[in-house]
């Protein structure tokens, strides 16, 4: 997940990973009730940098690429200036690499597919 996170961009390198102990104290209601392992969803990782935050929802499926043998993850993010997106991505354990799934993908799973490099 930490992989993920330095590829994707949206959280600045310097931010700093809200530990499970910090997020039961943090200030934002969100961070508190989300970060760490849940019921609902796999695991919800947060990061801060002053008073930014953001959170991922991190949830695999039962599914891998029939073409390439990629995980196949599911990921929601939020931050506290009210962003958010959800999106699905191919990722390869082996390369620690991740790939975001194009629409012709996830309806047909078609082989426009990359293998990591």
């Amino acid at each position: 997940m930490r992989s993920f996170v330095a590829w994707h961009g949206e959280v600045p390198p310097t931010a700093h990973r809200i530990e499970l102990s910090e997020a039961m104290e943090h200030t934002a209601t969100w961070v508190r009730r989300n970060v760490g392992l849940g019921v609902v969803h796999a695991e919800v990782i947060g990061f801060e940098v002053g008073s930014s935050w953001w959170t991922l929802f991190f949830e695999r499926t039962v599914e891998h690429d029939p073409h390439s043998g990629a995980e196949i993850w599911k990921i929601e993010s939020y931050s506290n200036r009210s962003s958010s997106w959800w999106k699905t991505f191919y990722y390869w354990p082996d390369h620690d690499r991740w790939q975001p799934v194009r629409i012709t993908d996830e309806l047909d799973f078609g082989d426009e597919v990359l293998e990591p490099t």
